[in-house]
This record gives structure tokens, sequence and C-alpha cells, in this order.
């Protein structure tokens, strides 16, 4: 067994005649317990922030995915804020993948606090319109010890916003 260069996770059987198994890595850190999913949805008005924050552990490496949808248009911006001041809001439980697993998310993840939006944006999108939901997906691996701000501001009234994180540590 090996990884090979993208991380997936590569099986050759002795028996096998020129079959490759992969596993990808996401697959393989739900096998190990270590991947984990947290939502957070929102009714919005024009101008209503909804806001998540993640912050990493001094230790470990996290990779993370984070999808916004909304039914109706608005902006979506991922900061990375190493100095952020926060008032933390509500936290987000992350639910492990592997639900047969007993390991524990070390990320700390929260909604509808204060946040600052001091620091380097990483992605900013407009998405959303009267087609109906989309979707931004930005796949980055975290900084230890860091704060990380995922944003969407409404652009219309009644509509609803998701947050997903799709998330997993290296083992």
């Amino acid at each position: 067994m090996a990884d090979n260069f993208h991380g997936a996770h590569v099986n050759v059987h002795p028996q096998s005649k020129g079959g490759v198994h992969t596993i990808n890595l996401l697959e393989r850190r739900i096998d190990e317990g270590l991947a984990f999913v947290a939502t957070h949805t929102v009714t919005v008005g024009t101008g209503t922030v909804v806001s998540v924050l993640i912050t990493t552990p001094a230790t470990g490496t996290y990779h993370m995915i984070v999808e916004c949808e909304c039914k109706k248009a608005g902006t979506f911006v991922l900061q990375e804020s190493p100095n952020a001041t926060a008032t933390n809001g509500t936290l987000i439980t992350g639910i492990n993948l592997n639900r047969q697993s007993t390991e524990v998310d070390t990320l700390v993840l929260y909604h509808s606090g204060t946040y600052t939006s001091a620091g380097t944006v990483l992605e900013n999108h407009v998405i959303g319109g009267i087609s109906g939901p989309n979707i931004v997906t930005c796949p980055y691996i975290l900084n230890a010890s860091t704060k990380y701000i995922a944003r969407f501001t409404a652009d219309a009234a009644t509509s609803e916003a998701t947050m997903n994180l799709v998330y997993h540590r290296e083992s």
C-alpha cells in the first residue's frame, strides 16, 4: 500500500492481474475516523451576513473544503485572519463521517459571532441568482493556530444560505 502523488491510497493485491484499486484521500480519512462535516443554514434578508469562524488547533494539519449554497444572489468571501478578534458566537459541532469512530474533532467552529475581517482574502465570489442554488467550493490546507472566516452576504430578501464545511486532519 502506498500513496500516489495526488493523495489516493493505492492497494495492489498481489494476485491481481493489472488491477489497481484506489481510495481517494477523503475516503481514507473517513475510514480512519479523521473526516468531519459541519453545516450552518440561515434564512437571510437583503444585507444579512452569515459568518462561520474556523479556528485551527496548534498541532495537526487540516484539509478543508468550504461550500456555500444560496437560493438567491449574494457574495461569498473566505479570509485567513490569524489575528482576527472575535466573539465566538454559537459552537458548531463537527460530525465524524465514520459513524463508528470515537475520534474527536479538534477544529473549533462558530457561527453568529462578531468577527473582524482583517486578513488575506482567499476567495471572493458572487454566487446565486434566479437560476437557483449555487455552490462555491474552496479546497485548502489550513495553517495551524489560525482563524479563518467564511462569510456570505445576501443581496436579496427571503433567501436561505448554507455553509457546508467538509474537512479532515492528517493522521
